[in-house]
């Protein structure tokens, strides 16, 4: 490959990196992320990644980072979108998050983060509104969420 095709590759993917409608998430659905990686900083929980527990600031961190580049490629257009495609595993190894709260048993950290969502939707329910559940197919109501 010549040096002129290597500078022509190399904006090529500086201008695709740049349009905004590509990557674009809906200013409610980062709303609903940023609510979930605050809550995962908040939460006082450790969590489980690639065989390693570690504090929730650490979490959030790492779940803020890969988010970033999901939602970079365009393949975040909902909240659960996010849980499944950022928070759930790893996607070097392909293992489960875990999270445990109060020194309890771990939990699956998509399951534990869709509660979160679910209880945040049904507070922040508009009245007259139909409340999207995170999880289409449980039409229970969420169980209590845990901190």
């Amino acid at each position: 490959m010549s040096r002129r095709q290597a500078l022509a590759g190399a904006l090529l993917l500086v201008l695709w990196a740049a349009l905004p409608s590509a990557a674009a998430v809906p200013v409610d659905v980062q709303a609903e992320i940023e609510y979930l990686l605050g809550y995962v900083r908040a939460s006082d929980c450790t969590f489980y990644r690639n065989g390693t527990w570690s504090d929730a600031a650490a979490a959030e961190a790492h779940l803020r980072e890969k988010y970033a580049f999901v939602a970079a490629s365009g393949r975040i257009g909902t909240a659960a979108d996010f849980i499944a495609k950022v928070a759930t595993r790893s996607s070097l190894s392909g293992q489960a998050y875990e999270v445990s709260c109060n020194g309890g048993a771990g939990v699956p950290s998509g399951q534990w983060l869709t509660e979160a969502l679910d209880h945040h939707r049904e507070v922040n329910a508009k009245p007259g509104t139909r409340l999207e559940r995170a999880r289409p197919d449980d039409d229970g109501p969420p169980s209590a969420v845990r901190m």
